[in-house]
């Protein structure tokens, strides 16, 4: 039995062995034909036409048709992303529409001259081929729209980063590009605008470029844009008149070149200017003659500017007046705001004073009609102390000094005397 087992399976191992022979020799080497759809074409050798200035214009993603005939095996093995399709790029030199032949290569684990091609579609490769340019172009910006009442486009403060950009592409459409343009509306707006938008490539009028623009590259693309919005204000200027010399504000009269401005500048700064502006004043007891087209600068804050500019002129009128020297003495002067727990004691006989007024008020006035008041208020030692001079009994009289000899006594402080 065990021999007449081994003789059965040694007749069935050469059955097998002859039915895989069979199979291969009727099936695996049986020559077919099949087509391969979408096999990719690829362009070998671009770096060497950008060496020569050129370049490939027309669709680069083509794709071809292969009928191939072969052993079923071997055929089984391909895909159509198996099939290398080829076209040297290295024959072209110079631009135009070119027509190239295409190499067929198949992977490692199928014998080429086992598979032959039976058909192609297309035969060839057609390519345009362009002559390569490169050059540099500003970034416009260009706004739209009117901001809210009150605000302003800063135009001299416009900037793009960065202000120019590189493009490259076919010359025929470079030679028409001459700038890249950022479109912001600015429709009603209160604040600066920043972000970063897309460049329009248009041409030396400003108008976009009505071409494909799909073989145009451009090195920086998206730019940060910055609209910045100033505010406007009207602002009063304010110029006060001290009273003095017998002189009010009603006896004068001032005049300025201008007494309003309109300032320009940050919102978050102007927002809070106040709405008067006011002046350094004229002191009648000080401003004794008339004057004109004398200039009056006053100051904005950082990085706010005047329509107008910072400087007024101003011219003052006064009256015909007379003026008259008396002196006063030192019982006519009168403390005030003396510091608790000291006397105080005045080293000068009097002082000169020079009135104005009418001649025929001034004539009447008495020496004992003026008062000197020396205000101690907050003093702590000896020492000159500025004065303010007051004329009784007598309208339209006052007093007037020289800005730069002003009335001021000595006054000694010591401490006061204990009675007892």
């Amino acid at each position: 039995m065990a021999m007449k087992s081994k003789v059965l399976t040694g007749l069935l191992s050469v059955a097998i062995a002859f039915g895989l022979w069979l199979y291969v020799i009727t099936v695996e080497r049986t020559q077919i034909e099949y087509t391969f759809y979408n096999v990719p074409v690829i362009l070998d050798g671009e770096s060497v036409l950008e060496d020569r200035g050129l370049m490939i214009t027309s669709d680069t993603d083509q794709t071809v048709t292969l009928k191939l005939s072969g052993n079923r095996s071997d055929l089984n093995k391909l895909k159509s992303s198996d099939i290398t399709v080829l076209v040297d790029l290295t024959r072209i030199y110079e631009a135009g529409d070119k027509t190239l032949t295409y190499d067929i290569s198949f992977p490692g684990n199928v014998q080429n001259s086992a598979i032959e091609v039976v058909s192609r579609k297309p035969d060839s490769i057609a390519l345009t081929v362009a002559q390569w340019s490169t050059k540099e172009i500003p970034v416009q910006i260009e706004t739209v729209g009117t901001p809210a009442e009150s605000y302003k486009i800063d135009e001299a403060n416009k900037f793009s980063d960065p202000k120019n950009v590189v493009i490259s592409g076919p010359k025929e459409l470079i030679d028409q590009i001459a700038m890249g343009k950022i479109t912001v509306n600015m429709e009603g707006a209160k604040e600066s605008f920043e972000q970063r938008q897309k460049i329009t490539l248009c041409d030396a009028e400003g108008n976009p470029v009505d071409e494909d623009l799909s073989n145009v590259f451009v090195e920086n693309h998206m730019i940060l844009v910055r609209v910045p919005i100033l505010m406007e204000k009207e602002i009063n200027l304010r110029l006060p008149v001290v009273a003095g010399g017998g002189l009010t504000e009603d006896d004068v009269t001032v005049t300025m070149s201008f007494n309003k401005i309109t300032v320009t500048g940050s919102p978050a700064v102007v927002s809070k200017m106040a709405d008067t502006i006011e002046l350094e004043p004229i002191d009648l007891s000080k401003d004794t003659e008339s004057f004109e087209n004398k200039e009056y600068t006053f100051t904005l804050p950082e990085g706010v500017k005047s329509r107008e500019g910072n400087v007024v002129e101003v011219s003052l009128t006064l009256p015909e007046r007379a003026s008259r020297l008396i002196y006063v003495l030192k019982s006519q002067f009168e403390a005030i705001g003396t510091p608790e727990g000291y006397d105080v004691a005045y080293t000068r006989p009097g002082i000169n004073v020079t009135l104005q007024g009418k001649n025929a008020t001034l004539s009447k006035i008495e020496p004992t009609d003026v008062r000197v008041i020396v205000d101690l208020t907050g003093a702590s030692s000896s020492g000159y102390y500025p004065v303010e001079i007051v004329v009784d009994n007598a309208q339209g009289v006052g007093a007037i000094e020289d800005p730069n000899d002003p009335y001021e006594v000595y006054v000694e402080l010591t401490p006061a005397k204990q009675e007892g």
